[in-house]
């Protein structure tokens, strides 16, 4: 029974593990997109953000403070990462792709905190009637094993479609330079074969 149990728990820990807040959109040409996170107390966090298709594969970020300090600002990134303290009130990022005059941009970004939540911050619990049982041990174990694990499974998938990206542009690349390429070829060799034959063509003289 007490296996059974804790196999479930262990389920829905890996079912409803937390890593942050994350996001993927799209950013046109000549367009900026800004983002806002109210934030209570000060802890540390992770701003994580990279472009994962269009163009050069690059954008313009910026991270503001709510009494409006420029924490962070970096100009055609095509990925990074920035640790800041959060403080009372609102951060604003911002994503600029105004320097794009045609490619449209994929962007994925992540804040997550550096440090791990428990599950009883998760839950919303703030002090326990009796001290932790050994299972409550084991659980949290668990939980910050399950927890690594998305991050990196997460960042996994990102360089995974990233790199299909890349590897279906590459193949429509091929397929069109080699179809342009093959009529190159055949036209070359029609044409050589008209001039060749126009050597080899007796003209014959008409009788008056």
């Amino acid at each position: 029974m007490i296996k059974m149990s804790l196999v479930l728990l262990v389920f829905i820990i890996l079912n409803n593990v937390a890593i942050g807040d994350t996001l993927t959109f799209e950013l046109s040409e000549r367009e900026k997109s800004c983002f806002y996170q109210d934030f209570s107390g000060s802890r540390k966090y992770i701003l994580q953000y990279k472009v994962l298709r269009g163009g050069n594969n690059d954008i313009d970020a910026s991270l503001e403070s709510p009494n409006g300090k420029i924490l962070y600002k970096e100009s055609r990134q095509s990925r990074d990462e920035f640790e800041f303290h959060t403080s009372n009130g609102t951060f604003t990022i911002c994503f600029s792709n105004e320097f794009s005059t045609f490619s449209a941009k994929v962007i994925y970004f992540e804040l997550r905190s550096q440090v791990m939540e428990t599950l009883d911050s998760e839950a919303g619990v703030t002090s326990r009637p009796n001290a932790p049982t050994y299972l409550d041990a084991v659980l949290e174990t668990v939980h910050k094993s399950f927890t690594r694990i998305a991050i990196y499974q997460k960042d996994s998938r990102l360089k995974e479609g990233s790199n299909k990206h890349a590897m279906d542009s590459l193949n429509n690349g091929v397929q069109f330079w080699s179809v342009l390429i093959t009529f190159s070829v055949l036209l070359t060799g029609l044409g050589q074969v008209i001039v060749l034959k126009t050597f080899f063509t007796e003209k014959r003289k008409t009788k008056a």
